[in-house]
């Protein structure tokens, strides 16, 4: 799903946390947000690591086609991914930048 980001430039947004609201979107129960999201954010880690492993190098944004809300060019994707685990949307000044 395309987004405008705070730039009003267009982005994707995933349908999980910390990127997207997956009640929203995907129609998801407030009860397995959590559950939902992590279990994409750690199946996007693992692909990403395969893909870095594979083809031995690092992927950032910038290397992508599209864009990705709260994100920058220079961010590692692994990483990205790993700041989303530990998304708290309940405190969100723990949040290292992310936002919805």
């Amino acid at each position: 799903m395309s987004e405008l980001d705070s730039t009003g430039r267009i982005c994707k947004a995933p349908y999980f946390t910390p990127f997207g609201d997956p009640k929203e979107r995907a129609s998801i129960p407030d009860e397995y947000v959590v559950f939902f999201s992590n279990g994409c954010l750690l199946r996007s880690m693992f692909l990403w690591n395969q893909i870095e492993s594979l083809t031995g190098k690092e992927i950032y944004i910038k290397n992508l086609p599209e864009r990705i809300i709260n994100t920058k060019g220079n961010d590692r994707i692994v990483n990205i991914l790993r700041r989303g685990l530990m998304y708290d949307e309940k405190n969100p000044d723990r949040n290292n930048g992310f936002c919805r």
